[in-house]
């Protein structure tokens, strides 16, 4: 069984599934053209920026544990280990965390992590 459009009428604003016809079943007014969504294809996150990114957590951390870091971060240690290992991305509120954690500004640590980026990127080719 596929599955059926429901739509609220913009005239009348009564929700029902989409008529064949195309109209309001109360008020008799037409829909709006639906929407046609496109599938999306997600592509694994090798960029050179996520690795730069890493990197910079694993440098800034330095001799503290991730728990540690997590502290200073308010956040789990199993976040900053996701972080590490690639399998997330932070946030702008956990990025702007971790600058302030460290006493770096959050647009110097993003030019850092750009600066890494670039660098790497010259190194592999």
């Amino acid at each position: 069984m596929t599955g059926r459009e429901v739509i609220r009428c913009p005239h009348c604003r009564l929700n029902q599934y989409r008529a064949e016809n195309g109209r309001c079943r109360k008020c008799g007014e037409p829909f709006p053209a639906p929407v046609v969504m496109h599938e999306v294809t997600l592509v694994p996150c090798q960029d050179l920026f996520p690795l730069a990114l890493r990197l910079m957590f694993r440098a800034y951390r330095g001799d503290l544990s991730q728990d540690a870091m997590g502290g200073k971060m308010r956040a789990f240690h199993t976040y900053i280990s996701n972080i590490e290992r690639g399998e997330t991305i932070p946030g702008i509120g956990s990025f702007e965390r971790f600058a302030k954690a460290f006493g770096v500004p959050a647009w110097r640590l993003m030019s850092e992590i750009e600066c890494l980026a670039s660098l790497l990127g010259q190194a592999e080719v």
